[in-house]
């Protein structure tokens, strides 16, 4: 039986019900009360007990009613909802049915072997397939988005939507970064010649330090600037344009700050300098670069002839000035100055010391001036980068028999108390101590640092060697093997070069069982 067959026979019962029961109480309400009733019940109350009967009835009758509007009504409910609910799942749309909406969208009116409803067909089959394209690990889709990512939909500007309807992102297009057109090589070069001792000097300082993509260096200050340097480079090298030898410089490779004092200067070079800025400032010479003077008077700058001028082509050679030289020049200088002092026990003595002075000379005196000290600068470039020369051949070429020592003695160091009295801080109270530094080198190896820390000031011979001699026991016990030394320093006539330290180094190297070279 049908819902809709159950809810008449249901109906059709309860019609019959209600039938009966107003037979029942007609019936009962026509039957009179016997003798019994009537004389111990009032006629009041008879009618008092029908007409509750009556309300009840009615009520019944209205809840009957109302439980039958609720019922239609949650059927109507549950019918609403099973019709949304299969509006809502729409079929699963075919090229074919995408291509009829399409058209009557457009309100064409198309047979059935249309060549535009084919067309459209082909269309949405091809994107289907290529929506279902997808693999495991995609290679069959991006081969596909890679095939039809070309030259004809970018054309016609349909990569879009071939992205929006087909889920194909398309072969983006490539950003193709410019090429360096400078060599490894070249680029090498450049990065030797920028830490060259004679390009830039390392800060001593231990907070001189660049931190860059996590490599920390020691932080280098240039000598010059870049445009001379650039000049100096191209002297012996291939050409590189300005930009390109800026740019391939190293990061910790920097101009000199105002704080980048200079201290440690050469007398001889920089004489030479301060006297040629003022010759130049002045007019006389043309310009003020030492390097472009040398070269103006040598036919070779690397040559032993020419430098120390026994060369017969450039012996003679002078700067020619670029006006007439007359009138009175100002010029600084460092000189080594002597003047008398009385200490505080009356004695009267002549003390040495060097101070940055201030001279007036005519302009010819100032011109021979020139050429005396640009024949013993000549002199001392050679030596500076002959020797340079020598120490970079022999750290490239070391052998694994060979050991390379560079010492040098540091500035002395003040102590500091952490907690002193006051009469702490005068005379004799503060204690120094002087520290001698150095490296060695063993073949190819990594460079070992080592560092001699004592109170005792003395930088003489005996104390060089204090220093020295645990570095040769420690080579000898790690390096058996080696068996010459090379030794370097910065030659002051006071410590390293005089003729004690030459009979102590040929003494206890030979004790040691080393050959060397000093």
């Amino acid at each position: 039986m049908t819902p809709r067959e159950q809810r008449k026979q249901r109906k059709e019962w309860r019609s019959r019900y209600h039938s009966s029961q107003k037979i029942k109480k007609a019936a009962s309400s026509s039957v009179q009360p016997s003798p019994s009733t009537a004389s111990g019940v009032s006629r009041q109350k008879l009618s008092a007990l029908q007409k509750k009967a009556d309300e009840n009835a009615l009520l019944k009758e209205q809840l009957a009613a109302l439980h039958r509007q609720l019922s239609a009504s949650q059927t109507r409910v549950k019918t609403l909802e099973k019709r949304a609910e299969r509006s809502a799942k729409k079929p699963p749309t075919t090229p074919r049915s995408k291509t009829k909406a399409l058209l009557q969208a457009e309100n064409f009116k198309v047979t059935k072997a249309s060549k535009v409803r084919k067309t459209l067909e082909f269309h949405h089959a091809l994107v289907n397939e290529i929506q279902s394209s997808e693999t495991a690990d995609g290679s069959k889709h991006k081969f596909l988005s890679t095939l039809l990512a070309g030259e004809v939909l970018r054309k016609y500007r349909l990569l879009s939507r071939l992205r929006r309807e087909a889920n194909v992102r398309g072969q983006r297009k490539r950003s193709y970064r410019r090429r360096g057109t400078v060599s490894t090589r070249l680029a090498n070069a450049v990065h030797e010649f920028y830490v060259k001792e004679s390009v830039s000097k390392i800060c001593p300082g231990k907070k001189d330090t660049i931190t860059r993509y996590k490599e920390k260096k020691q932080r280098r200050v240039l000598t010059d600037t870049l445009s001379n340097l650039h000049r100096k480079f191209l002297s012996g090298h291939r050409y590189v344009s300005f930009t390109t030898f800026w740019r391939l410089k190293p990061l910790w490779v920097l101009p000199p700050r105002d704080s980048d004092r200079q201290t440690c200067l050469c007398k001889v070079c920089e004489n030479f300098k301060l006297l040629s800025k003022v010759l130049h400032k002045d007019g006389f010479l043309p310009t003020q670069q030492t390097n472009t003077i040398l070269s103006s008077v040598t036919c070779d700058v690397t040559s032993m002839d020419c430098m120390q001028g026994t060369c017969k082509q450039c012996s003679r050679k002078q700067v020619a000035p670029q006006k007439h030289v007359d009138g009175q020049v100002r010029y600084m200088q460092w000189d080594t100055v002597k003047e008398q002092r009385q200490f505080k026990d009356g004695n009267v003595k002549v003390v040495s010391f060097v101070d940055k002075k201030e001279h007036t000379d005519s302009a010819q005196n100032v011109w021979i001036t020139f050429h005396q000290q640009l024949k013993v600068f000549k002199q001392h470039i050679f030596y500076v980068t002959s020797q340079y020369a020598f120490y970079t051949k022999v750290r490239d070429n070391i052998q694994s028999q060979e050991a390379v020592i560079h010492v040098d003695f540091s500035e002395n160091y003040e102590c500091k108390w952490e907690s002193a009295i006051q009469s702490a801080h005068y005379g004799a109270s503060k204690k120094h101590i002087s520290l001698h530094t150095g490296f060695f080198q063993v073949s190819k190896e990594k460079v070992s640092s080592f560092c001699g820390v004592s109170d005792t000031l003395d930088h003489e011979p005996f104390a060089i060697w204090t220093y020295l001699l645990p570095i040769l026991d420690k080579i000898k016990m790690c390096h058996p093997s080696v068996k010459k030394l090379y030794f370097f320093s910065d030659g002051p006539t006071a410590q390293y070069r005089q003729k004690i330290n030459f009979y102590l180094l040929a003494h206890f190297v030979h004790v040691k069982g080393f050959d060397y070279c000093f």
